[in-house]
Formats: C-alpha cells, structure tokens, sequence
C-alpha cells in the first residue's frame, strides 16, 4: 500500500510523493504548486492548487483536470472532502460546490 505525502513548500521539492515502504516516487502537477490534497476512498488524490481555479485529480496513473464553473467560484478553493455517499464536496469562497467522484 502506499501513501501519498504533499510537499507544500512553494517551488520547492516534488508536489507529490509516494512511498511504499521501500522506495519512494516523486509526482509533478502540470499545472503549478499544490496547497491542499484530500484522498477519496478509490485512493484518487485530489488537489487544490496554489493561484489556480483548477483543480486536478490524480487517479495514480494520470492527471486529470476538474474545473468548477466561475459563476460557482470566486477563486477561492479552501478545502475538498468526500462524502459518505461518494460525492466530492468542495469548499469555495462562494459555498460548496458537490461533483460526483471520478
């Protein structure tokens, strides 16, 4: 099993990595600095990135982009959860935004 670890230091070190107990895996967004991850229960890593509207997904083989409408958002993500019932809740500036998980 491995874990997923965050590195948050802006422009500094990997946005993501994994260890399995013996080796350890560097993961890079494409799409700038991570702020915040939350882990659902399919092991897909969803991430609040640094300065950016988008939020990206990453299922453990790819990186996928998850984009909440601006009318919905004022730029503002603050936090992301799954609930029981499997949807994504997001946190925005301007309420919670619910998605279906991938």
């Amino acid at each position: 099993m491995n874990s997923f670890l965050l590195s948050s230091m802006i422009q500094n070190g990997p946005h993501l990595f994994t260890f399995d107990g013996e080796t350890i895996r560097t993961i890079t967004s494409p799409l700038g600095d991570i702020r915040h991850i939350s882990i659902d229960s399919k092991d897909n890593v969803w991430c609040i990135l640094h300065y950016n509207r988008t939020i990206l997904v990453y299922n453990k083989e790819e990186w996928l982009a998850v984009n909440i409408p601006e009318e919905d958002n004022d730029n503002s993500i603050f936090c992301i959860e799954e609930a029981p019932d499997g949807k994504i809740w997001i946190g925005t500036g301007k309420g919670v935004y619910i998605i279906d998980a991938l």
